[in-house]
């Protein structure tokens, strides 16, 4: 329980803190993914299929009517099939993404960048095609409420994978193996706490998101998301961190 509390009280934001400009590298990968993604679909919706595998889409593709579409976003009932499939297999996709994004981080971080821009591309391509129903305000408040926290744990990853890249290719003034010891224990920690999120995203997206379907209420949890995670990564720990001298801030 001492380890379980000294983890998520300081370990885990220090290190994340630690890694705040490799956290800055995999969320513009992502954004720039997703941006590339979104200009292309929205001049000619038939690229959609080149980032959407047919299996994640399920029907959510340009063929779609605008009323099918916006259905699926307020479905309180269809718990076995439609948008909770979706939801599960689109959960998924991005645990296998953020594992991965931090396994290879390695093979000096090409893998961990593709993965990022894969992972925006996809989600661009969805922004744009309920963008383009006028869709946007709906889409994303049934995405966020989870998504927030899903989304940061799988940009996590992706800072987790470039730490042990960096060393390998400036190790610094100490030996490689060294350096590639100590930044690996520090996305290791960054790692066991972004699974630790995707564990609440899940909780999230398989109760609340499945039951509530006031726009209101939706972005309110998402703004009280944001909120916690950017109070608790980016404060918690400090004075910690400060006064036992250690190198993470």
């Amino acid at each position: 329980r001492r380890r379980i509390g000294e983890f998520l009280g300081w370990r885990f934001p220090a290190a994340v803190r630690a890694a705040r400009w490799h956290l800055l590298l995999s969320l513009l990968f992502t954004l720039a993914g997703a941006v590339i993604a979104f200009e292309m679909v929205t001049r000619d919706s038939d690229t959609y299929y080149l980032f959407v595998e047919p299996s994640l889409a399920q029907g959510r593709d340009p063929s779609a009517s605008t009323s099918e579409l916006r259905a699926q976003l307020y479905d309180e009932h269809d718990f076995d099939h439609g948008l909770t499939h979706f939801a599960s297999k689109l959960f998924s996709n991005n645990s296998r993404v953020a594992i991965m994004a931090f396994a290879l981080g390695f093979l000096a971080g090409l893998p961990t960048v593709f993965l990022l821009l894969y992972n925006g591309l996809m989600l661009g391509a969805f922004a744009a095609l309920y963008d383009g129903r006028g869709l946007s305000l709906d889409l994303w408040g049934w995405l966020l409420p989870h998504g927030v926290t899903e989304l940061l744990a799988v940009i996590l990853c992706g800072a987790a994978g470039f730490p042990p890249a960096h060393a390998r290719g400036s190790p610094g003034p100490g030996p490689r193996l060294g350096a590639l010891r100590g930044r690996g224990r520090q996305a290791a920690e960054i790692v066991l706490g972004a699974v630790a999120m995707m564990f609440v995203a899940g909780l999230i997206e398989g109760i609340f998101r499945q039951t509530v379907t006031s726009l209101t209420v939706r972005y309110a949890v998402a703004g009280g998301s944001a909120l916690w995670w950017l109070v608790y990564l980016g404060g918690f720990g400090r004075a910690r961190v400060r006064r036992e001298g250690l190198p993470w801030r």
